[in-house]
């Protein structure tokens, strides 16, 4: 291993700086060859220089990047797959690779209650038989468990501080990407207002990647003494807020809201500063983004004043709320409640909703009932237990960051009502690396 720090403080923020510069240019002229090359760069990095910091830096840039070309790396090749799948894939083979070689693979409470959710995946496709199914959503669970283990192994000595700087540096490029399209007023409309991705194929992921750099940078501002420094993880929160709002993106700012609920009732130590510092947010967010934000809250609104409808199978009066997700909702479980005794218990097998009604059910939680039946349920919520009860049982060591691991995890789970996150691969890495920074020498101690 190679343990030059200032030498790979160099390289990383050098080589940042010239993949920002090559994809800037890419938008401009509109040839996307240069990052392709630059990726081919980190995979030649990747094989001769193994370095645990710099790892880090290359699977988050890497993949940031790649998710900024869609219309390269999103279209399908060989056997059906997109490059980006393959990218997974490859990262997934080389993540299995490290554990066998440099430690082997440790397996815990989180990684044993994670491979609880394959075993009701397994169960529902010996029954349906879909295996095709069982590889594209099960694979992406193999990945979330692997990611988790690795960065457990390869983030353990290395300082918190130089990963969530990291995690936070590599969120910029998303947003001086969706800057541009602000600049340009080359937003994508969508329900009367012009939504901000950059370049990205879905205003998701620009959301999700800012959203994943605010508990850093947060962490980073609380325990930064300079002021200058102290300004700086501010500034970065605040245009992580802007970029998200401009994204367009509901659900992400119910995560939002979410977490900020859960970090100031439990994870703050100082609550009035927390406080004000939201309150600020929200104030500069608002004055920007007001409009969209009352646009599209008000399917929200009209279903807190009402929502008897919601929950009457029957009664059709909501079912295009929500971009259509209630009928949705009302559809899967109605499904499920006709079918047979067994497949209430198993499920009617994964992938199912996607068969029946083109569109996943988009609920995590109705998902696992109608795919994986009570079984399958019944294991993501022991899944979720075992993670808040892990994290609640560590607040002795660090209580503050592992609180504040716990309210993205929350915020999480309370999107997970409206959407699928669990199945997004740039919810997975994150998640998995902050899960695996409990595990952390500065956080939990030398002695793990």
């Amino acid at each position: 291993m190679v343990k030059i720090n200032y030498l790979n403080r160099i390289w990383i923020y050098t080589s940042f700086f010239l993949l920002l510069s090559g994809q800037a240019l890419g938008i401009a002229t509109g040839n996307y060859v240069f990052p392709l090359l630059v990726y081919a760069a980190f995979i030649f990095i990747y094989l001769f220089y193994i370095n645990k910091t710099v790892l880090l830096f290359l699977i988050l840039s890497v993949r940031i990047i790649l998710d900024s070309i869609p219309q390269i790396t999103y279209p399908r090749l060989a056997f059906g797959l997109s490059f980006m799948e393959y990218f997974t894939l490859g990262l997934m083979s080389f993540m299995l690779i490290y554990l066998l070689v440099y430690k082997g693979i440790e397996l815990n409470a989180i990684s044993k209650s994670m491979a609880l959710i394959l075993v009701a995946m397994g169960l529902t496709t010996i029954y349906h038989g879909n295996i095709r199914d069982l590889v594209e959503i099960g694979s992406l669970w193999l990945y979330f468990i692997l990611a988790y283990l690795f960065f457990k192994y390869l983030l353990r000595d290395v300082s918190i501080e130089h990963i969530l700087k990291l995690i936070v540096i590599t969120s910029l490029y998303p947003f001086f990407n969706q800057l541009y399209s602000i600049i340009t007023w080359a937003g994508r409309m969508h329900l009367g207002f012009a939504r901000y991705a950059g370049t990205y194929h879905h205003p998701c992921n620009v959301g999700e990647y800012l959203f994943f750099a605010i508990p850093a940078a947060l962490y980073l501002f609380h325990s930064e003494h300079r002021i200058r420094l102290k300004c700086l993880y501010f500034t970065l929160l605040l245009l992580c807020h802007i970029g998200i709002f401009m994204a367009g993106y509901r659900t992400i700012w119910i995560a939002i809201f979410a977490f900020w609920a859960f970090y100031i009732l439990f994870a703050s130590r100082r609550k009035l500063v927390s406080i004000l510092l939201i309150s600020l947010i929200a104030i500069v967010t608002w004055n920007f983004v007001g409009d969209v934000l009352s646009s599209k809250l008000m399917p929200v609104k009209t279903i807190l004043e009402n929502s008897d409808p919601l929950f009457n199978l029957e009664d059709y009066k909501y079912n295009r709320l929500l971009s259509g997700r209630i009928g949705l909702w009302k559809g899967a479980v109605e499904q499920y409640l006709h079918s047979e005794f067994i497949e209430k218990i198993i499920g009617l097998g994964l992938g199912s909703a996607n068969r029946i009604w083109s569109a996943y059910i988009h609920n995590e939680y109705i998902s696992a009932l109608v795919e994986t039946g009570i079984a399958g349920l019944g294991m993501l919520i022991a899944w979720i237990y075992i993670v808040i009860k892990t994290l609640i049982g560590f607040t002795n060591y660090n209580k503050q960051y592992f609180y504040l691991i716990l309210a993205v995890f929350i915020s999480f789970l309370v999107i997970a009502f409206g959407t699928m996150p669990f199945r997004h691969v740039i919810v997975l890495n994150y998640m998995a690396i902050y899960f695996a920074t409990i595990f952390n020498k500065d956080i939990i101690g030398s002695n793990i």
